[in-house]
Order: structure tokens, then C-alpha cells, then sequence
């Protein structure tokens, strides 16, 4: 229950902190913006203590799994910074459909029984390799995430190890929230954000993110985090500047 509280005092900050922070920080550099595109850039932080990471038990399969996993929920750097933040720009008006979608080739691996990377980003028509590395057999379990209770099943296939079924690949056809997880192995997770254009990214293992070369105009600006939940604002991207949005989370302990 505490952590609950915890959670819903954090999803208000964040979306308060995303109202109030949006103001723009002056030009940027070369490779974020031109005389023709602005960018969005910024940094995410927990204000005072953050959650630790949960230790979790590993159930079976010990010697390829280890006994003990730290849960990867809130992943939280040396100054505060949060991991795993993604931002997702929706385009609006004429540049919506102008702007190019380049596809990417992502990797999703199980080494140690646990899913790397945790969070990442892709595009629309981005090929996932989805890899086996351990002893054991996997199954890779995708899910699309509908909302908070509805989700449906995408894929789920079987890798054993040492067969050709170890190394499959699969297209991301769908936009939005894609959760992995593994039924031989329940505490197996790992999230892949799939969006509609190139203006998609995560904050790093310091807080920090940044979405580049962004046509001018009104835009929507959506954030998400697997446990804070998602909000969305509208947004002012100028050509040749930087529109700066911090957001400190101050979570009610």
C-alpha cells in the first residue's frame, strides 16, 4: 500500500512538473537542431529518496539465474537521475505528414534470465532479434499494452538453447507500449515503446534525453514510465532552439 501511494504521489508530480518546467533554453548545438528544426531535451530526477530497487527470488533454474534479481522498475543514477523515461513526440498539422520514419534494427536479449536491455525505443516497421544467450529454455512472451488492465498477446515463441530457435527476429508492426515477459520465468520483464516517427527516445542511466531535429510547430508531447504511468502536454518547438523540460519527482514517502 505504501508503495502504491508512493507511485500516485509521484505520477502528479510528474505531470505538474511537466506542465510548469516548459520554457525555452536558448539555441543548441549543431547536431540537435539547424536553421530549419528546434529539439526538445531535459532531465529527470527524483528530489530527495529514491525508491530502492526490489530484490526479487529467483524460483528455479538456479545455476544459469542466480538466486536473487534486483527488480529494474526504478532504475535510479548516483545524482538522482532516472532511467528509462520515454519520450514520444505526436507531429501535428502539415509536418505530420511530411516527416520520414527511418526503421530500425533493435536487439532484445536473455542472459542471466533477465532481459536486455530493460526499456528501449523503436520505430514503426523496426526489426526486433530477439536472442537466447542462456543454458536454459525461454519463452518470449510480447504483449501490447491496451492501458493499465488490458493487454493482448502479439507474439510468443519458444527459444531453446543451442537450436536455431535460440536467434529469431520479428517485425514491430504496431505503435505503442510492448511488454515482454517470460512464463518459465516470472520475474522476466522488459518494455520496447514502438512510435510512429523518429521522435522517440529514453532517458539514460543519468536522467537525460533528447529528441533532435523536430519540425517547428504545436506538437504533443507524450512521457512514459512502467511504474509512473504515462501524461501528455502540448508543446512549442521553435527552429533553432531547444525547448528544455525537466522533471523532478518528488514521490510521497
Amino acid at each position: 500500500m505504501k508503495k502504491r501511494k508512493m507511485i500516485a504521489a509521484a505520477i502528479g508530480s510528474l505531470i505538474l512538473a511537466f506542465m510548469v518546467n516548459t520554457g525555452f533554453s536558448g539555441s543548441a548545438g549543431k547536431k540537435n537542431t539547424s536553421a530549419a528544426t528546434g529539439a526538445i531535451e531535459g532531465h529527470v530526477t527524483f528530489k530527495g529518496a529514491a525508491p530502492k530497487a526490489e530484490e526479487i527470488k529467483v524460483t528455479r533454474d538456479h545455476k544459469a539465474c542466480g538466486v536473487h534479481k534486483k527488480s529494474e522498475e526504478f532504475v535510479v543514477g548516483e545524482k538522482g537521475g532516472l532511467k528509462n523515461v520515454v519520450f514520444r513526440l505526436k507531429l501535428m498539422g502539415a509536418t505530420a505528414k511530411s516527416a520520414g520514419i527511418a526503421g530500425r534494427e533493435i536487439s532484445l536479449e536473455q542472459k542471466g534470465c533477465t532481459y536486455i536491455p530493460h526499456v528501449q525505443t523503436a520505430t514503426i516497421g523496426s526489426k526486433l532479434n530477439i536472442i537466447n544467450e542462456d543454458p536454459v529454455f525461454h519463452n518470449v512472451h510480447a504483449l501490447f499494452v491496451k492501458n493499465e488492465d488490458v493487454k493482448e498477446t502479439l507474439f510468443n515463441i519458444p527459444q531453446i538453447p543451442g537450436s536455431d530457435l535460440a536467434r529469431q527476429s520479428q517485425l514491430l508492426e504496431k505503435t505503442g507500449v510492448y511488454e515482454f515477459v517470460c512464463d518459465v520465468h516470472p520475474w522476466m520483464k522488459s518494455f520496447i515503446i514502438v512510435h510512429s516517427n523518429n521522435f522517440v527516445a529514453a532517458t539514460d542511466e543519468n536522467g537525460y534525453y533528447v529528441l533532435p531535429q523536430i519540425p517547428p510547430g504545436v506538437h504533443k508531447l507524450k512521457i512514459w514510465h512502467e511504474a509512473l504511468g504515462e501524461s501528455e502536454r502540448t508543446v512549442i518547438v521553435s527552429a533553432g532552439k531547444t525547448l528544455t523540460i525537466d522533471l523532478p519527482i518528488e514521490p510521497n514517502e
